[in-house]
């Protein structure tokens, strides 16, 4: 066997393994602090479960941005895949060693844009990379505004505190969880 292509498994199991490890926390550590989940192992099955569909029927259209939406595929060699993957993984465990939440996605979309112009290849700067670093700028600012404002409807129309309405908001927040899973 080559040592690239042992290389590019090896990376590509590592970035697997970090992305796993990186998003279990982000996605299941709501369930997990508010109690609704009881244990980590039952949060790492949830996850492994809607990963496992997400990837099955979702992941297509951020295959084709990493994949020919930032270069030609054409211009992305085995060697340069390898690089990127190996990258995006060790910044990808850095980060969660360091209990820093980061974006994955974007870790491997800039991966690819390094890689790329380490090679020489031309970057689609103008449709796809600067569409992806304002989209990335903003969603945050989006998401901070859209999660205070969901936050005072809420206190506002559920103001009955019961055990009931604790409950239904408790699975409310695990369906949410698994649907960031997936």
């Amino acid at each position: 066997m080559d040592w690239l292509v042992i290389g590019m498994v090896a990376s590509g199991l590592f970035f697997g393994w970090t992305i796993g490890s990186h998003y279990t926390g982000a996605t299941m550590g709501m369930a997990y602090s508010t109690g609704i989940i009881k244990n980590p192992r039952t949060a790492t099955i949830l996850i492994a479960f809607f990963v496992i569909l997400g990837a099955t029927f979702e992941s297509h259209n951020v295959v084709t941005t990493v994949g020919t939406g930032i270069i030609r595929g054409e211009d992305m060699t085995p060697l340069g895949a390898m690089v990127m993957m190996l990258t995006a993984a060790l910044v990808t465990a850095a980060n969660t060693w360091m209990k820093w939440p980061v974006s994955t996605s974007q870790l491997a979309c800039f991966s690819v844009v390094g890689a790329a112009v380490a090679m020489g290849a031309p970057v689609f700067w103008s449709t796809t990379v600067i569409f992806l670093f304002v989209t990335w700028i903003f969603t945050p600012v989006v998401s901070g505004v859209l999660g205070y404002a969901f936050t005072k409807l809420t206190d506002a129309f559920l103001r009955d505190k019961s055990e009931k309405t604790q409950k239904i908001l408790g699975y409310a927040l695990l369906a949410a969880c698994c649907y960031a899973a997936y």
